[in-house]
Formats: C-alpha cells, sequence, structure tokens
C-alpha cells in the first residue's frame, strides 16, 4: 500500500496484586506506593520492578494517554491525593485530590492525563494526606500506558 505508515503501539499496565496500606506521617508530605505490583501480560515495551517501579524502554519523546483508577479509604476525614512521578519528579497536572467526608468509607478516583516518556524513565505513584498520620488502604490500584509511534 502507498504511503503506508508502520506503527508502534507501545503499552504499559501495573496494578497492585493485594490491598495494602500506606500510612502518611506529615500533612502535605508525599509517600511512596509500595506493595506487591503486577504487570499481568499486557506490557510491551516497559517492564516492571514488582515493587512499584514501571519502567519504560521503547524509543524517546512517546506521548502517552495515561489512566489511572483506584478504590480506597482512609482511617479518618481527610483529603487524599495520587500524584504520578517520572524519574522520582511530580508530574504536573497528574494528580487525584480526593476527600473523605467519614473515616474508613470507600472511595473510587480516576484520572486521566498525557505524558511524555524517554527510553529507561520509571514511573511511581505517591500519595498524601492533609491530616497527621492517616492511613490509606488501596483496595485496588490500576495504571495504565498507551503510546504510538
Amino acid at each position: 500500500m502507498a504511503g503506508f505508515i508502520p506503527r508502534r503501539l507501545y503499552k504499559g499496565c501495573h496494578h497492585l496484586s493485594v490491598a495494602l496500606e500506606t500510612i502518611c506521617t506529615t500533612p502535605g508530605e508525599y509517600y511512596r506506593v509500595n506493595g506487591i505490583w503486577s504487570d499481568g501480560t499486557c506490557n510491551e515495551g516497559f517492564v516492571y520492578d514488582g515493587t512499584g517501579k514501571l519502567t519504560y524502554l521503547g524509543q524517546s519523546n512517546v506521548k502517552f494517554l495515561f489512566n489511572g483508577v483506584s478504590d480506597l479509604s482512609a482511617n479518618k476525614v481527610c483529603r487524599v491525593e495520587y500524584q504520578l512521578y517520572i524519574n522520582g519528579n511530580i508530574v504536573p497536572g497528574a494528580s487525584t485530590p480526593t476527600n473523605f467526608e467519614h473515616a474508613n468509607s470507600l472511595s473510587d478516583i480516576a484520572i486521566t492525563n498525557f505524558v511524555i516518556l524517554n527510553t529507561g524513565d520509571y514511573i511511581e505513584v505517591y500519595i498524601k494526606s492533609d491530616t497527621t498520620t492517616t492511613t490509606v488502604t488501596h483496595e485496588t490500584l490500576f495504571l495504565t500506558f498507551l503510546g504510538e509511534i
């Protein structure tokens, strides 16, 4: 076919294998979401280390559609916020503030954004609370990345 340009789809997914807790001791400080992570069988161009770090191995300067969803609860009335980090740095616009009006109530949150990744970039998820010593329980946490060159 004349003029056909072959495209390559990079895809990554990353999810918590089991529910876990993150304790946010200092208000406004981000804490890494650690735990047992899995990628299932959907990664192409990404590798994961099983502890929360997803590394991109594809071509540089690729724009990705990022989606994140989670079911979570906090042990007190507070405002929590997930934040996407790339290479240890906050990604502007990739955060999800959620208010908990009741302690231990379950809430679901989602975020969609675009990020540009380069070969070797790694992705992590952090969370913070606006109150002291907040225990956040992540029932589920899924991340997906789709990019095409």
